[in-house]
């Protein structure tokens, strides 16, 4: 299970916007089963989100809330200053440069072609979408660039 997790340095970031924050969110299943529980964290654009934890201590439940793919049971959780419930989940989902880990990807295409596969829905143009791809890979690891999505063991949410 995911705990509190709070950084003072992160929540007090001079009056400039956080791009992502949680703010006491928490997912409750049937039976009571505690998936995050009262998480609040902060993420200032630039920064790098790295989800780290053994095998089912909620990772990729967490990163699910964020385009609500899983929906919190309570707390509030805001990117760019929006709260995400208020937003259509297909319109919020194409404004997150979004891979996620293995049965997400499109075990075909390379992590780019990925990448590029919302991008497209958007009808940006094509050089935008590589430019945005190659960007992101650079950030998470130059090698990604040209590997196939099945070779891939874990990509997070790029945003």
């Amino acid at each position: 299970m995911l705990h509190t997790f709070k950084n003072e340095y992160l929540t007090f970031y001079g009056g400039a916007l956080a791009l992502l924050r949680f703010d006491k969110v928490s997912k409750v299943y049937k039976g009571g089963n505690k998936a995050v529980n009262d998480l609040t964290v902060h993420f200032k654009k630039g920064e790098f989100i790295c989800f780290i934890g053994p095998s089912s201590c909620r990772k990729t439940t967490t990163m699910k809330m964020i385009n609500r793919l899983i929906e919190p049971t309570s707390g509030t959780i805001y990117l760019n200053g929006e709260d995400i419930m208020k937003k259509d989940p297909v319109k919020l989902r194409r404004e997150i440069g979004y891979v996620i880990q293995q049965i997400g990807l499109f075990p075909h295409m390379t992590i780019e072609e990925n990448i590029c596969l919302v991008l497209k829905l958007l009808k940006w143009p094509e050089e935008k979408r590589r430019k945005r791809a190659e960007e992101l890979i650079r950030i998470a690891h130059p090698k990604f660039r040209e590997t196939l999505s099945f070779e891939a063991k874990k990509l997070g949410i790029l945003i």
